[in-house]
């Protein structure tokens, strides 16, 4: 998800596909595979979507995540 804008008295933010909740699953699984096999995203783009992805999970477990973000 992109970073939440406001404008006037509205919040904007754009969904990106893969949703992460503050516990470690992952939710849209199939729509992100779906864009990756059906070429949407360069192969690059997945490899760091995959990481950046294991890496919030890793903060979540060590209890890191989402506490550093939020302040």
């Amino acid at each position: 998800m992109t970073p939440l804008q406001r404008k006037g008295d509205e919040y904007f933010l754009t969904d990106l596909i893969l949703d992460l909740w503050i516990f470690p699953d992952d939710l849209d699984r199939d729509e992100f595979e779906k864009a990756v096999s059906s070429g949407l995203f360069p192969s690059s783009f997945e490899g760091d979507t995959r990481a950046t992805l294991s890496g919030l999970k890793a903060e979540i477990e060590q209890g890191v995540f989402p506490k550093r973000y939020l302040f």
